[in-house]
């Protein structure tokens, strides 16, 4: 099952976000085979502020252990997280 994850940062958080993102990325990497894809979310000013990824696991629970273990999740960067069930379409078929 594939689901979307929306996490905002607390507010002034940049700093704090940039000093974690080479853990954050390394923990992504040990997941490869489960991420469709993720990015940062921007501000008008092109910075981060949030991150958004969309994940192939088989439970609810998967995805929430695999947050629960991400650097950003850990160090208490993110204000919100949202998840929510996705169904990736074909991107060779017509809507």
């Amino acid at each position: 099952m594939s689901y979307f994850i929306i996490c905002t940062d607390r507010p002034k958080s940049l700093k704090k976000r940039l000093l974690i993102r080479e853990k954050h990325i390394n923990y992504l990497n040990k997941f490869k085979s489960n991420i469709i894809t993720a990015g940062p979310l921007l501000d008008s000013k092109g910075n981060p502020y949030g991150s958004l990824l969309i994940v192939n696991f088989t439970t609810i629970s998967e995805v929430r252990d695999f947050l629960n273990n991400d650097p950003y999740n850990l160090e208490k960067l993110f204000k919100d997280v949202e998840i929510k069930k996705f169904k990736k379409q074909n991107t060779k078929k017509s809507y």
